[in-house]
């Protein structure tokens, strides 16, 4: 009978201890972490575990499946997401099926009566009939429960007990977009830089925060560019242009093969922030005025006003900038916006800003010539044909174009012009009236100055080559020869 009675008596005290040793289950957080990309956020939060299960709570947006918590001593046995019981009108109205309500339609009128069935759709059965109406606002009699929103939360099992640990998730509800302004100052400027951030997860109180840009890879998702909002531009205040910066100037790390900026530890709350992450002083801004030439149209066009600021630590800058849209200032306010790729230290940021007004160009095929054999062989190849064959020796087949470009600069000022044109094959350029700078294979320029209310013509011949193979000849006709 004793015996019966201690073993009564200590099963009791294992399920009190049980009990006990799940009460005292606990993660005492000790500092938190977000790393924001274009379109997702890292989150990383360090913490002391004791007991098993231990639950942390999961803000909106999360990727269920990235959850993981690391121990340093032990390891998760299993997780579970408990997901959040949301309570919304539409599921406010479905738990009332088979209770009275009182429905209201558009135009403010009640029906009473029982609910028998809602899909979007509220089936009242009241005493004179069945009513089939769309709810504008309902009265639920009688109810108590509640309307707050519930978190999602994820229950570990572990098979320590106690245990500093790192939880980690991917959440697809905070990102960040880089905001630049360029103030002009004649040939100087101003560069700014906020760092624009949409917050629908959570508020954090006090939490280190990095804004990472770069490309990186996600399977599921492919490559994360800059996705500038335009209704998320927000105006900064007017500052002198060319001024030395007083704002705060972060400097980006690098981290693997990208960058990103460390903010240290902030409040960031739940909605729309900005961050001011540098504003730069730019020693110089190259502004010109910029054509395609090509086409078989005379009517003039508007050049391209184009700003060009080199990345350099001797410039002003010499930072990583991440990709993203530049809204362009200058005393009269704003001027024009641009977006642009990455750009790396010592790299060009080139913006185009618009059309010019008062610079206007007209460009033409002039002539085409049909393709014609040109033979390199030495004294057989003319003179004029030397510049096409130069050290070659066989045969080339060359089309002959002929263009012309003219710009007019009706403005008071003089502007800086360049003239693109856009070549393909092998070619080479003759009888030009400028000289002509090669960028690559596929592309030409000329530069020059026009003073105010002038003009200028730019007119050159291009041919284009390619190899011929003549035909071979029998019965006496030279092989390798074309015929006379």
């Amino acid at each position: 009978m004793i015996s019966r009675k201690v073993t009564v008596f200590f099963a009791a005290l294992l399920i009190i201890g049980a009990a006990l040793l799940f009460s005292l289950a606990s993660a005492q957080p000790q500092g938190e972490k977000l790393v924001l990309y274009n379109n997702f956020a890292y989150y990383e939060q360090n913490a002391k575990v004791s007991g098993s299960p231990v639950s942390f709570d999961l803000p909106d947006g999360v990727e269920r499946d990235s959850v993981k918590l690391k121990l340093a001593s032990g390891y998760v046995l299993s997780q579970f997401v408990k997901e959040a019981n949301y309570t919304n009108s539409y599921d406010l109205l479905k738990a009332y099926v088979g209770k009275d309500v009182s429905i209201f339609d558009d135009k403010g009128n009640e029906v009473k009566g029982t609910l028998l069935k809602f899909d979007g759709k509220a089936y009242v059965k009241a005493t004179d009939g069945l009513y089939v109406i769309t709810p504008n606002y309902y009265l639920l009699p009688g109810f108590s429960g509640n309307v707050s929103d519930a978190n999602a939360s994820v229950v570990f099992q572990l098979n320590s007990t106690a245990s500093d640990a790192r939880l980690t998730y991917l959440l697809d509800s905070i990102s960040w977009s880089p905001d630049y302004t360029l103030y002009l100052n004649g040939g100087r400027g101003t560069l700014s830089l906020y760092g624009a951030i949409d917050n629908t997860a959570k508020d954090y109180d006090n939490v280190s925060l990095s804004l990472f840009y770069g490309q990186v890879r996600r399977v599921s998702r492919g490559y994360y560019y800059p996705a500038y909002d335009y209704a998320k531009g927000v105006a900064n205040a007017m500052e002198t242009a060319g001024a030395a910066p007083s704002a705060p100037s972060y400097t980006p790390s690098a981290v693997s093969e990208f960058y990103k900026f460390d903010l240290g530890n902030v409040a960031l709350p739940k909605g729309q922030s900005q961050y001011n992450l540098f504003e730069k002083g730019v020693n110089e801004i190259k502004k010109t005025y910029e054509m395609e030439v090509g086409g078989y149209s005379a009517d003039p066009q508007p050049l391209a006003i184009m700003y060009s600021i080199n990345n350099s630590a001797a410039n002003g800058l010499g930072v990583a900038l991440p990709a993203g849209t530049v809204r362009i200032m200058d005393d009269g306010g704003f001027v024009g916006e641009d977006s642009f790729s990455d750009v790396s230290k010592g790299g060009e940021l080139k913006l185009d800003a618009g059309s010019a007004f008062d610079v206007v160009g007209t460009s033409m095929l002039v002539n085409q010539t049909d393709s014609r054999v040109v033979n390199c062989a030495p004294g057989v190849m003319s003179q004029s044909d030397a510049p096409v064959c130069g050290s070659y020796k066989g045969y080339y087949s060359v089309t002959t174009y002929v263009y012309s470009a003219t710009v007019r600069n009706k403005k008071s000022a003089s502007g800086d012009m360049v003239l693109n044109y856009r070549p393909y094959g092998d070619w080479v350029i003759t009888d030009e009236t400028l000289g002509h700078e090669k960028v690559s294979q596929n592309l030409v320029r000329w530069k020059f100055a026009l003073g105010p209310d002038t003009e200028k013509t730019v007119a050159f011949t291009i041919k284009v080559k390619s190899s011929y193979s003549p035909p071979i000849y029998y019965g006496g006709a030279t092989s390798g020869a074309l015929p006379q």
